[in-house]
């Protein structure tokens, strides 16, 4: 595991105690309630960026290096801890139909967290959840629609509300 993987990590284990005790009032991304135990400090932080970016009239005009100083400061995190995502790292988000294809990499996890329910339900052992997992998913590959293969694997449809489960935030 790299470097920068083990510190996300330690911060992601310890990220749901982080509330207005330890974060400033006036920190754009201040809240009164801890993030759900869970939760990735990657994905918080990322999402806390354009939030800040958008909240304060005095963040509107910045240099990215300054603010990034700023909300980390504001998160209460040391500089051991390098951001795993720059400000500037997001630009091809808004170009190139980034913004479609990430949605991809989210139905992706959707399917991910939903097929772990179906497995811890039955048993995550279970012989026959496994094989069905085998035939239709892996045996299958490209050969057939994707959701018509997952619908054959799961006996319904997926839920969406699985990946907010799995994120604490049901």
């Amino acid at each position: 595991m790299t470097t920068e993987l083990t510190a996300a990590s330690i911060l992601d284990m310890r990220w749901h105690e982080l509330t207005s005790v330890y974060v400033p009032a006036d920190c754009p991304f201040a809240s009164e309630s801890p993030a759900p135990e869970g939760a990735e400090a990657a994905v918080l932080m990322t999402g806390g960026k354009p939030v800040a970016l958008g909240s304060s009239p005095e963040l509107r005009v910045i240099d990215p290096s300054a603010f990034e100083s700023y909300v980390m400061e504001c998160a209460g995190l040391i500089d051991e801890i390098i951001p795993r995502y720059r400000t500037t790292y997001f630009n091809h988000i808004f170009n190139g139909g980034y913004n479609a294809g990430y949605y991809s990499y989210l139905w992706a996890e959707v399917l991910d967290k939903d097929a772990f329910e179906f497995f811890k339900s039955k048993g995550i052992f279970n012989r026959d959840v496994s094989m069905s997992y085998r035939r239709n998913i892996l045996e299958k590959g490209g050969s057939e629609d994707p959701m018509v293969l997952y619908r054959r694997f799961r006996g319904s449809e997926p839920d969406p509300a699985a990946l907010l489960r799995a994120r604490g935030l049901d």
